[in-house]
């Protein structure tokens, strides 16, 4: 047990780490490109960013599969096939960036987008941000390299760091007056260097037994994941379309002022959730290894525990950002955010069902039993943007919210239901 709690202490460090990165990302990011670029432009970027996200998830899920199972095998003492997964993934990662990227160049400028009336300027932004996504998926590669070497913390904070370098850009793009094309070309470059520099150091510096090669990959390998990796890609586009879906819409339907309102409101309100991701994401190589040795007992009261401190938290970070709303407003959007405590109110309501079942989310990620739940979230998510498209004319932004918390309910019962059912075999 002092094992696991060490590992739990280096991976709780690292993810504390993380957290505060994203939190810094999230609460300073909106503020400064408010006042830099104006509620417009900043609806123009936050569309933009919406859309380069769905490119980032074609790799259709198998590069999730892929870490989880390099994982399994590692742990298991199976070295030859971990390595064997992970040249295969480097090999998938390969094709799906030049194919994906020409593709869409030829979208992006072919006159396609001028005829949908889409700006010029747009669809350059567009371009630089889909290439950041596609670069950004080797982030699986490289974290699935670092857990399968026992060193889960210190992926997990080059990684982020990675990110951090990839904020600095945009906010260093934005502060010299760049635009929103710059600023996009300013983080795909960050992106791409740092990526770089991670390759070279993990295949020359560092001790890892696991290296970035191709060699031995097969995608045929790859194949034999596919129902995982189904599984991964429902959840995804699920989480996807449950986020940007709604911004993307609003949009469209009543304006980006609209979408910048949305986009502030969500972020708000997903700093309550930010503690929730810390304590599921650091027990995630713990679910892993316990699923793997068969644990099953262990995985129950890690899932257990963790879910009361999940919850506990989120609603005591909620009570207290909700509760100073009017001096964090004032301060945080400088006056170009309107307060609306109803409809924030709502927001918070979603985390903290979110931060219901998020650990158990992770425990079924770490299993074989995301198929599960996958399908039926992605279902669920495109009813609730579906009923958005009908809904935010009529209703406005208070839709949003709402559709949100009645999925978030539904999935956190099924979530759960099926998390008990698995760790209940064998015990």
């Amino acid at each position: 047990m002092s094992t696991i709690k060490n590992r739990l202490k280096k991976a709780f460090g690292a993810n504390l780490y993380a957290q505060s990165v994203g939190l810094i990302v999230q609460l300073l990011t909106i503020p400064f490109l408010l006042n830099t670029w104006g509620l417009e432009q900043f609806g123009v970027w936050t569309y933009c960013v919406a859309i380069s996200v769905y490119f980032g998830l074609t790799d259709f899920g198998f590069m999730a599969a892929g870490m989880n199972r390099v994982s399994t095998l590692a742990f298991g003492g199976l070295q030859f096939e971990a390595q064997r997964m992970i040249s295969s993934l480097w090999k998938l990662f390969a094709i799906t960036l030049l194919v994906v990227l020409m593709a869409a160049s030829l979208i992006l400028f072919s006159g396609i987008l001028e005829g949908m009336n889409v700006r010029s300027e747009t669809g350059r932004a567009l371009f630089f941000l889909i290439a950041n996504a596609l670069i950004a998926m080797s982030s699986s590669i490289f974290d699935s390299i670092f857990r399968a070497n026992n060193e889960y913390s210190k992926g997990t904070a080059l990684l982020e760091t990675i990110r951090l370098i990839e904020w600095l850009a945009l906010i260093g793009s934005a502060a010299i007056g760049g635009g929103v094309v710059e600023a996009a070309f300013a983080v795909f470059l960050a992106r791409l260097v740092c990526t770089s520099i991670l390759f070279i150091y993990i295949e020359i510096y560092s001790n890892n037994k696991y290296r970035n090669s191709v060699e031995k990959g097969q995608l045929s390998i790859l194949y034999g994941l596919r129902n995982e990796a189904i599984s991964w890609c429902t959840v995804r586009y699920g989480e996807s379309i449950a986020l940007q879906g709604p911004i993307i819409l609003a949009a469209n339907l009543i304006g980006p002022t609209a979408a910048a309102l949305l986009s502030s409101y969500r972020t708000i309100s997903r700093a309550a959730l930010q503690f929730s991701a810390l304590i599921g994401n650091s027990l995630w190589p713990e679910f892993s290894r316990a699923m793997a040795l068969e644990d099953k007992q262990l995985a129950k009261m890690l899932l257990v525990k963790s879910t009361l401190i999940t919850f506990c938290g989120s609603v005591v970070i909620a009570m207290v950002i909700f509760a100073g709303l009017d001096q964090f407003l004032s301060i945080w959007g400088r006056g170009k955010i309107p307060i609306n405590a109803p409809l924030l109110g709502l927001f918070f309501l979603g985390v903290v069902a979110t931060a219901t079942w998020y650990p158990a989310r992770i425990f079924l990620m770490a299993s074989t039993a995301l198929k599960q739940i996958g399908p039926i979230y992605l279902f669920l998510n495109i009813v609730g943007v579906t009923t958005l498209a009908f809904t935010l004319s009529v209703f406005g932004e208070y839709s949003v919210p709402i559709v949100g918390l009645i999925i978030e309910v539904i999935v956190g019962y099924l979530v759960w239901k099926i998390a008990m059912q698995l760790v209940r075999k064998n015990v």
